[in-house]
């Protein structure tokens, strides 16, 4: 199966929580893997967050020719060259990796509505397209800090809207927090979100 990781933004720690996953997954005897198929910001040592994935449980998909890898460190549709590949080129590649493990945890670009490309009928295509495509369900990462309650209901208002399902939802703590991290996992959890606890849940990860 395939789980599609986004986050409430960029930095709130998509690829630490992905790897953190995939490390305990593997060490439980899982055959996971995990994808970055779009990855910018790319210097001379490679795509850094694909390849931390591939260390987590030693696969080489990294560098795989179907995903999408920029030099600038801006959003897809800031980028000239190279073109973005379309998302069905992108999502077959997935899903032909995705048919040889247990698990895949695709690991998205930024928040669900990073735009991707602008459409001929006015509209746009976003990141969380992708994971439509897949007919994934969506793991949320969601920074802990001042603000976001607005940021994940934002996120998972999108990620609904599309008729996804929102799996899990993960509140990772970036150092020591604010005031607000005292109170945000209960909040979280008012609100009726899926939070899930990386330590233990792992039944749920492989939940079809």
């Amino acid at each position: 199966m395939i789980l599609f990781v986004t986050g409430t933004g960029t930095d709130v720690g998509k690829t630490h929580v992905t790897r953190a996953l995939l490390q305990r997954l593997h060490q439980q005897g899982v055959d996971a893997v995990g994808l970055k198929p779009i990855e910018t910001g790319v210097g001379p040592e490679g795509p850094q967050d694909a390849l931390a994935l591939d260390l987590a449980t030693g696969a080489d998909y990294a560098h795989h020719p179907s995903f999408y890898r920029a030099v600038p460190a801006l959003g897809p549709m800031a980028i000239a060259s190279p073109p973005l590949p379309r998302l069905e080129a992108l999502a077959e590649a997935i899903q032909t990796i995705a048919a040889q493990h247990t698990l895949t945890l695709v690991e998205g670009a930024g928040g669900p509505l990073v735009p991707l490309r602008a459409l001929e009928d006015g509209g746009w295509e976003c990141i969380v397209d992708l994971a439509v495509r897949l007919e994934a369900p969506v793991l949320l990462v969601v920074k802990d800090e001042l603000g976001c309650l607005s940021h994940t209901l934002t996120a998972v208002e999108s990620i609904r809207a599309r008729g996804l399902e929102l799996r899990h939802v993960v509140l990772n703590r970036i150092g020591e927090g604010d005031a607000s991290s005292s109170t945000n996992e209960h909040d979280l959890r008012r609100l009726g979100l899926p939070l899930l606890d990386p330590q233990t849940e792992f039944d749920s990860l492989l939940r079809s």
